[in-house]
């Protein structure tokens, strides 16, 4: 970024402001002023709105809002602070969004559900999903322009490579192996690991991954599945090593920066029998680095908002939701 965007929100059960740059400064202090006791005056009526009944009694606002501040606030905020800097950075750049821009967006969300559902989207799934990611009118509506809105920022700079249409090609229908993986965090351990598997059959291998590998895959027998030589999302060391294993055959100790693995191999995989689809490769590589860019944009522009949260719930909540950025 060429310049760093910053915007002041303060957060105030019974107060708020908004400058008017174009106004002399007294008027702005009278403006404020009078928004400052609007708001209050707003503020206490819905302190005392009843959201809910309970055996005939009312729950009031002023009863969950601490509580909702603490499980949901700071989600909520962090989305409202992205999106008044998506709304800085859309008028700094020149960008627009269209109402077409925002349909698409639609449309993707509908793809994504037809492809977790095996072409079977219907009502019912919708829900469901949108039920388990907290996606309700609002929100899920808010969620759709955010979106449209940070493709349109991204999305010129986004290009997709023969080369890496050549790699995706390999990785997806190339040939594989079937990897198991143990890890210890220990070069000790990884080298009594690596002898006592060495030459032990794939039940034996999974049976010490289960009881001794901190890998993720452990329950599973430090099972990862068919693997393509050429994906680099895996170690180069880890690819390189099981490019010189036969079927049935272990590793010995390899160093990861993030501990110490020993593979086996239970089997290769030959090459899919399939034609590739150019187009269509090169269609998913470019919404993948798209995906990469809009979140990347997305922390970036977080990150650079200067956030004042004046609620005790509510800084506790914007506490727990930054704390990856």
């Amino acid at each position: 970024m060429t310049r760093c965007l910053c915007v002041s929100i303060v957060l105030s059960a019974l107060a708020g402001c908004a400058a008017d740059p174009g106004r002399p400064s007294g008027d702005v202090t009278l403006r404020r002023a009078t928004d400052t006791a609007a708001m209050a005056s707003s503020s206490e009526r819905r302190s005392r709105e009843i959201v809910a009944m309970v055996n005939g009694q009312a729950v009031r606002a002023d009863e969950v809002a601490a509580a909702l501040y603490e499980v949901a606030g700071g989600t909520v905020l962090r989305e409202l602070v992205l999106d008044r800097m998506i709304a800085l950075e859309l008028r700094r750049r020149g960008v627009s969004v269209s109402s077409a821009d925002v349909e698409r967006e639609r449309e993707r969300f509908r793809e994504e559900l037809r492809a977790v559902s095996g072409g079977m989207a219907d009502a019912r799934l919708e829900r469901a999903v949108r039920r388990r990611r907290g996606l309700g009118p609002t929100r899920s509506e808010d969620v759709v322009r955010r979106s449209a809105a940070l493709r349109a920022l991204v999305s010129a700079s986004i290009s997709v490579s023969e080369a890496e249409i050549e790699l995706a090609r390999r990785v997806r229908y190339g040939p594989k192996v079937m990897l198991r993986v143990i890890e210890t965090d220990h070069p000790v351990i990884a080298s009594e690991i690596a002898a006592a598997v060495r030459g032990a059959d794939s039940a034996t291998f999974a049976r010490v991954a289960v009881e001794r590998s901190i890998d993720e895959t452990a329950p599973v027998g430090g099972l990862i599945g068919a693997v393509s030589l050429d994906d680099p999302s895996y170690p180069a060391a880890m690819r390189d090593a099981a490019r010189g294993l036969a079927a049935g055959e272990s590793s010995g100790v390899i160093a990861l920066e993030s501990g110490y693995v020993i593979l086996r191999v239970d089997a290769h995989v030959p090459a899919a029998e399939v034609s590739a689809n150019a187009s269509a490769i090169r269609d998913e590589l470019r919404r993948r680095k798209e995906r990469l860019a809009m979140a990347e944009l997305g922390q970036d522009l977080v990150a650079a908002a200067e956030v004042t949260v004046l609620d005790p719930s509510a800084s506790w909540g914007w506490d727990a939701a930054t704390a990856g950025d």
